[in-house]
């Protein structure tokens, strides 16, 4: 099972990099975000949590493909 692998290593590559975000998200007080300045490691974090959703989606479409023509191959 290579791809289920992978999406372990995404997924522990994903929640690292926003652990390494700490308190900054959505949610909290004050809301402008505009002024606010993302710190390079924090950047870093972010382009690793985008780079892990493309990877995931990637795996997902994959599997939805599979998934489609098992059943279709059924009928």
């Amino acid at each position: 099972m290579k791809s289920l692998a992978s999406a372990n290593i995404i997924n522990s590559s994903s929640s690292a990099a926003a652990n390494s975000l700490g308190g900054r998200g959505s949610g909290g007080a004050g809301g402008g975000g505009a002024s606010t300045q993302l710190s390079q490691p924090e950047i870093t974090a972010v382009r690793q949590l985008i780079a892990g959703y493309r990877e995931s989606a990637a795996f997902l479409l994959r599997s939805a493909d599979e998934l489609e023509n098992l059943i279709l191959q059924q009928n």
